[in-house]
């Protein structure tokens, strides 16, 4: 969701919007799983949803180099989230 690679005192301005836009759910990670190189962190959240709410998850994937996050990508169901939001 973010246009560009976030400077760290953008992060909360991020974690603001993207709160928001998930209706107030905060995504708690799940598991984390990685090496020097790679790491890989599981996220899960619920939103209200029509009568209920929806579980969602996703995954962040990055990519380090000396302890620095080189690349980051998140993945995640987008339709299945756009329509829990739509509703």
């Amino acid at each position: 969701g973010a246009p560009a690679p976030l400077a760290r005192a953008e992060a909360a301005d991020y974690r603001a919007r993207l709160a928001a836009l998930l209706r107030g759910a905060v995504p708690a990670p799940r598991a984390l799983a990685g090496d020097d190189g790679l790491v890989f962190v599981e996220w899960e959240g619920s939103i209200p949803s029509g009568a209920g709410s929806y579980a969602f998850a996703m995954v962040d994937r990055f990519d380090l180099v000396d302890g620095r996050i080189l690349a980051a990508r998140s993945y995640f169901d987008a339709a299945a989230l756009a329509a829990a939001l739509a509703t």
